[in-house]
């Protein structure tokens, strides 16, 4: 797997969206669980231990890297 992991100090986000909701107005993280999905990947998004915000994405590793060479 190619796991990225980010996370902030800011405000968090809403519990709604952490279960996977849609924020009002808001198309983003859809858009990026869509992708990831595509890819057979995930992307978690949950609030931080001390507040902001911790994102993980797990993408197969078959997806994630490509050869650029042959052999």
């Amino acid at each position: 797997f190619l796991v990225i992991r980010v996370s902030d100090n800011g405000r968090g986000i809403p519990e709604a969206v952490d279960k996977g909701g849609l924020p009002s107005g808001r198309w983003g993280i859809v858009g990026m669980r869509e992708r990831a999905r595509q890819l057979g990947g995930t992307l978690r998004l949950r609030q931080g231990a001390k507040g902001g915000t911790d994102a993980e994405l797990r993408v197969p590793a078959r997806r994630a890297y490509v050869r650029f060479w042959t052999t």
